[in-house]
C-alpha cells in the first residue's frame, strides 16, 4: 500500500489506470523536489560549486523520471494481469454456477431416490423422488440418522454393508 493511496484503494478496491497515473506523479513530483532540495541544502551549505549543484540535481532528476516509468511500466502490467485473472475467474465461475443449476435440477427431477449423509451418517440432503418414496418430508429428514427408513423388512446384513459403505464415503443403492 502506497503512501499516497486512496481510503478507497486501502480497503481492497482494484487501481484504475487513472489512480495508477496519479501515484506515479506523485512519485515523480516528491522525488523531483527531494533531489532538488537536497542538492540546495548541500550548495547552501557549501558543500558543492554551483556546477557540480546542478549536474547532481540532474542526476537525481534523471533517475527520478526512469525509476517513475519503471514503476508505470510494472504497476501497469500487474493490473492489466490482475483484470485478465478476475475476467477468467468470473467466467468459470458462471460456467460452474451453471453446472451445479443443471445438477441440481437433475437430481432434484430425478425418479430415483438421492440421500446425502455427511461422515457420520446424518442426512445432509433429500430429493423429492425421496419424500414420496418414504413419506419424510426434507424437513424431518435433515439431521436424522437413515435408520427412520428402518421398516424391518431389509435383512440387516443389507444394513451393516449400506453402513460400511457409508463410513468408507461410497454410494449405497
Amino acid at each position: 500500500m502506497g503512501l499516497f493511496a486512496s481510503r478507497r484503494e486501502r480497503h481492497g478496491t482494484t487501481l484504475e489506470p487513472t489512480m495508477i497515473l496519479r501515484i506515479i506523479r506523485n512519485y515523480a513530483l516528491f522525488g523531483a523536489a527531494w533531489v532538488v532540495c537536497s542538492d540546495v541544502l548541500v550548495y547552501f551549505h557549501g558543500g558543492e560549486t554551483p556546477q557540480s549543484t546542478v549536474l547532481s540535481a540532474l542526476k537525481g532528476l534523471l533517475f527520478v523520471a526512469v525509476s517513475a516509468v519503471v514503476l508505470h511500466a510494472i504497476i501497469t502490467k500487474a493490473v492489466i494481469r490482475t483484470v485478465v485473472e478476475r475476467d477468467k475467474l468470473r467466467e468459470s465461475s458462471v460456467a460452474l454456477e451453471s453446472e451445479l443449476r443443471n445438477l441440481r435440477t437433475a437430481v432434484e427431477q430425478s425418479p430415483v431416490t438421492v440421500v446425502i449423509s455427511d461422515a457420520e451418517g446424518l442426512i445432509q440432503y433429500v430429493n423429492p423422488a425421496f419424500t414420496e418414496t418414504s413419506g419424510y418430508s426434507a424437513k424431518e429428514s435433515l439431521g436424522k440418522n437413515p435408520r427412520i427408513l428402518k421398516s424391518g423388512e431389509t435383512n440387516p446384513e443389507e444394513y451393516t454393508l449400506m453402513w460400511q459403505r457409508l463410513v468408507r464415503g461410497e454410494s449405497w443403492t
